[in-house]
């Protein structure tokens, strides 16, 4: 039943859109052309995430969205942390100067992403609710 939800819906849609970007900006290297890609990636990412996390909370444990906004943004910025460490460790970013920043920054683009796909599930959910 979970799985015809409208939230994961939109969960597969924001996982299909971030994996073809992210597989096209990489094969056509348009990170470092585009530097300023990086952004709308992050935020694709937590929203990503957002809703997926929120799919297994509804499909699983039945935990009320309202109260799970905590709990899914702490979800959003672990997974950005490990993202973080996983470009440094991959070496797809290099230590330089201004990286923390660029991280700090990511992380709360992460977080704003996550904050959508929040509202986004959240908005569903009555929607849902209210038609049937």
């Amino acid at each position: 039943m979970w799985m015809r939800s409208t939230t994961f819906m939109l969960f597969a849609v924001a996982l299909s859109v971030l994996g073809v970007a992210h597989t096209a900006a990489s094969a056509f290297y348009l990170y470092w052309t585009y530097p300023w890609l990086d952004i709308p990636m992050h935020a694709l990412g937590g929203a990503a995430v957002a809703l997926g996390f929120l799919t297994c909370c509804t499909g699983f444990v039945r935990a009320p969205l309202s109260r799970s906004v905590p709990a899914t943004l702490a979800v959003v910025l672990v997974a950005g942390i490990v993202w973080e460490v996983f470009e440094v460790t991959a070496r797809i970013t290099l230590p330089e100067v201004g990286q923390t920043q660029d991280m700090l920054y990511d992380l709360a683009m992460d977080l704003v992403g996550g904050g959508v796909g929040y509202w986004s599930a959240r908005a569903v959910a009555a929607f849902d609710t209210k038609s049937g």
